[in-house]
């Protein structure tokens, strides 16, 4: 299996800097101000717009939903709408209000990886999968793994 290592001096952390995965992803969800948000990898679905105030990272978010409707449940990265127990299933029915458009950013956000090294694990795993349930042939969407070249101005 081949590796990409990558060895740094250092110096963004002895000086404090916020360079760490999860500095990145809670950097993704502070720029979300509103309930009407929708880029390429979320969207929101709830009836009433919301100005999000003091976001730092996901849970922010999602208790800003929950003050307004106890039904609202948060769990996995998964901010849903949860209509009680369904007694002939035993399921309980929902509906997502957190829309997550790219399924690999989804699960980072469920994995809650701490660092690079984990991040670089979970892309590995995942273009395994894809290498194995992929055709020969078939194209491989890219779009999937853009979040890592993504800049935020």
């Amino acid at each position: 299996m081949n590796r990409l290592v990558i060895i740094g001096n250092g110096f963004d952390l002895a000086h404090g800097l916020p360079t760490s995965y999860r500095d990145f992803i809670n950097d993704y969800w502070r720029g979300i101000k509103d309930s009407n948000h929708n880029d390429e990898f979320t969207s929101f679905t709830f009836n009433t717009k919301i100005e999000f105030e003091n976001i730092k990272n996901i849970d922010c978010i999602s208790k800003q939903f929950i003050a307004l409707d106890e039904n609202v449940k948060f769990s996995e990265a998964e901010i849903y709408h949860e209509y009680g127990n369904n007694i002939l299933t035993g399921k309980y029915p929902r509906a997502h209000i957190l829309n997550y458009k790219n399924d690999f950013f989804r699960l980072i956000n469920q994995k809650a990886i701490e660092n690079w090294v984990d991040i670089e694990n979970e892309y590995y795993r995942e273009l395994k999968k894809i290498v194995v349930s992929k055709p020969e042939n078939s194209l491989v969407d890219n779009n999937e793994f853009e979040i890592s070249k993504k800049k935020k101005y």
